[in-house]
């Protein structure tokens, strides 16, 4: 769950995030966004959410003022060498 709960998975603390935002669900075979009735909606890919979604590795999750990647843990990741 993600929102402005405290005790959400995600807490994202801000008035434009509801309490109980938008919800991932991961099954072996997919994962899925899905908007709870949020007042301010929920995006997939700068589409505003009307049903729930499949979500892709590194699909952009908007809700409220935050930008959120969506990361698959079977999708290998290399960590970038920054410049010093």
């Amino acid at each position: 769950m993600i929102g402005r709960d405290p005790s959400a998975d995600v807490w994202l603390a801000a008035s434009g995030v509801s309490r109980r935002h938008a919800r991932i669900v991961v099954t072996a075979e997919q994962s899925s966004l899905h908007d709870l009735g949020s007042k301010n909606g929920t995006r997939l890919r700068g589409v505003l959410l009307s049903s729930a979604a499949d979500l892709n590795n590194g699909d952009l999750i908007t809700i409220g003022p935050f930008e959120i990647v969506y990361g698959s843990a079977d999708a290998p990741v290399s960590t970038e060498t920054l410049a010093t």
